[in-house]
C-alpha cells in the first residue's frame, strides 16, 4: 500500500514534495465521501483544488486499494511540524479516554506509534484484545431453532406439525435450544475481524487476523447493515469483552462521532476533531464535577432562544451548549469547547477567537441565566503566556464573566490537572 499523510487543514500540491499524486487523490476522495458526508453537518474530508488536494477538520485513516492517507490533528500549524508519533500518540490517547477504549494503556501501544499508522495501531491492538479474550473462552447462548426431524427434539410445534406436516408424518415439527457461539456478539467479532483482514498490511496482522477467522468459522457471516447491536446485552457472563466490543464498534462504525466504510476497495475511519475534543474534554471533567459535588451535563439543554405569540409551543432556535455545570439546581457555568487555534494574546488582543463563538456563548448566558462562561480550546507551543483570561461581559445586569482558556492535552494527568485548576470546582 503506498501511505500518504497530511496534517489536519494542510494543503499538498500535486507538484510538491512527496506529492499526492492526482490519481491518488481522487480515490482518497471517493473513498472518504460517503462517510465523512454521513456525519453531522454532512463534511467532507478532502478539498481538491486544480493544483493541490488539502485535508480538513476530520482526521483518521482513509484508504481506497492499495493508497492510504493518514490525516492526524495538528492545532498549532505555524510552528515547527511535530513528529508523526507524538501527534499520532496524542489521537490515540483522545480516543482511547472518549469512546473508553484499551488501546492507549501499554509500553506496546507507545513503540506502535512510532512504527506504525494510526490505522495499523488499531489493528494490532484490536488483534491483541481479541486474542486474549478469544484465549478464556468464547461467549455461547442458548439459541432457539425450529426443524423438521425424523425424531423429537426439544419440544413439538403443534402449528406447524398438524398444517405444513399433516400429510408427512415421516417428519416432526420440532423447537429446541442449542448452545451456540452463532450469537450477536460473536457475530459483531467476525464482522471486525473479516473488516480489518482486508485492511492490514503487516505480515504479523495479516497472520493473526487469519487465525482469529479460523476460530470464528462456526459463526455466521452477517453483513455489517445486518449485525444486531440490539442483541447485546452487557451482563456479567459478556462483560470482559466490552472493551473489545467498544473498539469493533469503533471500526464498524456504530458511533456518533465518527463514521466509517470499509470494503475491498475502500475504508474511512474519521472522525470530528470538534466533536472528539468536546467529548475528550467531557469524560475528563465528568468524575472532576462529581466529586467536587457538581453536575455535568454533556449537551442537551434545547432551551429555545425565541417563545411568544408567533413561536411553536416549543419554541424557536434550540440552544445546546457543549458543556454545563449545575450546582443546587442552577447553572452556574457553560463551558464551549472549540477545537481551533488561539493566538497569544499579548500580540492579538481578540487572540482570534471568531465572533460566532462569543454571541453564541452570549445567548447561552441570557437563556440559561448563567453568569459564568467559558471557552475553553486546546493549548499549543506557539501561546506565549499562560491561559486562562478573563473578560467582563459589558451591560446592564448582573455581571457576567467570560474566561478564555486552554487546555494542554499532551497526556491525561495534565489535562485533568488542567481542568482543575482552570474551572476551580474545588473551592466553590
Amino acid at each position: 500500500m503506498t501511505p500518504h499523510r497530511l496534517w489536519e487543514w494542510e494543503g499538498r500540491g500535486f507538484d510538491a514534495e512527496q506529492a499526492i499524486p492526482r490519481a491518488d487523490a481522487d480515490r482518497l476522495i471517493r473513498a472518504a465521501q460517503g462517510p465523512a458526508g454521513r456525519l453531522k453537518g454532512a463534511q467532507r474530508a478532502f478539498d481538491l483544488f486544480p493544483d493541490r488536494v488539502s485535508a480538513r477538520n476530520l482526521v483518521g485513516i482513509v484508504a481506497a486499494g492499495d493508497v492510504s492517507c493518514e490525516i492526524l490533528p495538528k492545532i498549532d500549524r505555524e510552528a515547527t511540524p511535530a513528529h508523526p508519533a507524538s501527534l499520532r500518540r496524542q489521537l490515540i490517547s483522545m480516543l482511547a479516554v472518549a469512546h473508553d477504549l484499551r488501546i492507549a494503556d501499554d509500553a506496546a501501544t507507545l513503540l506502535d506509534t512510532q512504527q506504525q499508522t494510526l490505522l495499523e495501531i488499531l489493528i494490532t491492538r484490536f488483534v491483541a484484545l481479541a486474542e486474549d479474550a478469544v484465549r478464556r473462552g468464547m461467549p455461547r447462548l442458548y439459541v432457539a431453532h425450529a426443524d423438521d426431524l425424523p425424531a423429537l427434539r426439544g419440544r413439538l410445534d403443534p402449528v406447524r406439525q398438524f398444517s405444513a406436516l399433516a400429510g408427512n408424518p415421516s417428519r416432526l415439527a420440532c423447537r429446541y435450544d442449542v448452545f451456540s457461539e452463532d450469537i450477536a456478539l460473536n457475530q459483531v467479532m467476525k464482522a471486525a475481524i473479516l473488516c480489518l483482514r482486508l485492511l492490514a498490511r503487516s505480515m504479523a496482522n495479516q497472520r493473526r487476523l487469519g487465525e482469529l477467522a479460523l476460530v470464528y468459522a462456526d459463526v455466521a457471516t452477517v453483513a455489517r447493515s445486518q449485525l444486531r447491536w440490539d442483541r447485546i446485552v452487557p451482563d456479567r457472563a459478556n462483560a470482559r469483552w466490552q472493551p473489545l466490543l467498544r473498539l469493533a464498534r469503533l471500526i464498524l462504525g456504530d458511533q456518533f462521532q465518527n463514521t466509517t466504510a470499509g470494503s475491498a476497495d475502500g475504508f474511512a475511519l474519521l472522525f470530528d476533531m470538534n466533536v472528539l475534543f468536546e467529548r475528550y474534554v467531557a469524560r475528563l471533567l465528568a468524575p472532576i464535577a462529581d466529586e467536587a459535588g457538581w453536575t455535568l451535563h454533556a449537551q442537551g439543554g434545547r432551551k429555545p432562544c425565541l417563545t411568544g405569540e408567533n413561536a411553536p409551543k416549543a419554541g424557536l432556535f434550540e440552544t445546546e451548549p457543549d458543556l454545563r455545570l449545575e450546582r443546587d439546581g442552577r447553572v452556574a457555568m457553560i463551558v464551549d469547547t472549540k477545537w481551533k487555534c488561539l493566538a497569544d494574546p499579548a500580540h492579538e488582543p481578540k487572540m482570534c477567537i471568531d465572533q460566532a463563538d462569543i454571541y453564541q456563548v452570549m445567548a447561552y448566558a441570557r437563556v440559561y441565566g448563567c453568569n459564568r462562561l467559558m471557552l475553553l480550546y486546546p493549548h499549543h507551543a506557539g501561546l506565549g503566556r499562560a491561559m486562562p483570561v478573563d473578560f467582563t461581559v459589558t451591560g446592564s445586569g448582573a455581571p457576567i464573566t467570560l474566561t478564555v482558556a486552554t487546555l494542554d492535552i499532551s497526556d491525561h494527568a495534565t489535562a485533568r490537572q488542567g481542568l482543575i485548576d482552570i474551572l476551580g470546582l474545588y473551592g466553590r
